[in-house]
């Protein structure tokens, strides 16, 4: 026995067959972009996946240490760059903190307008934003913000942040002074 479609059912179905092909552009954008990544050769050195911080270049000795010992565990390091050093590997700080300015070039040209990403005030983008400043300022050695010149739009949104609610960013004791 088949009952037929309520009014309910029949008013969803254009949103159904619109999630549907949603659904379907981003599965073919994916093999698409993944394949375009495979053909390229661009998806080598990913060492790991960090969508937000994978910009920030390693901020300490340490960390640049670590970044190329996992960077020699990957097919790249031994088909393109075997026997390269750690110098030669870090050596391009100067251009990482220039990408990561790129990268937050749309950052900064909204802040420059505006006092918060949403506007007038901090709405939920400001805050999925700043939780990754505030996660790398205290958990590293290095300010990035500082380093990079072009960001002051950014470093006085992100202190603006820092002081809301009773000044409850600067409450967190900073990273240990870098003694390296």
């Amino acid at each position: 026995m088949t009952s037929s479609p309520t009014e309910r059912q029949i008013a969803a179905r254009p949103f159904i067959r619109l999630w549907l092909y949603l659904v379907a552009t981003l599965l073919v954008l994916m093999v698409v972009v993944g394949g375009a990544t495979r053909l390229t050769d661009s998806g080598l050195s990913i060492t790991e996946w960090q969508p937000l911080l994978g910009a920030v270049p390693p901020l300490s000795a340490e960390a640049w240490q670590e970044a190329f010992a996992k960077y020699r565990e990957i097919p790249e390091y031994h088909i393109i760059n075997a026997g390269m050093t750690l110098e030669q590997f870090s050596a391009d700080r100067a251009s990482a903190l220039q990408r990561f300015a790129a990268a937050c070039l749309p950052l900064e040209r909204t802040l420059s307008e505006q006092p918060f990403i949403a506007g007038a005030a901090p709405a939920y983008a400001d805050y999925t934003v700043f939780s990754v400043f505030q996660w790398a300022r205290v958990g590293s050695p290095r300010d990035v913000l500082q380093d990079v010149n072009e960001l002051t739009a950014t470093r006085a949104w992100r202190e603006r942040m820092v002081a809301l609610f009773d000044d409850l960013g600067n409450r967190f004791a900073l990273f240990p002074a870098d003694t390296a």
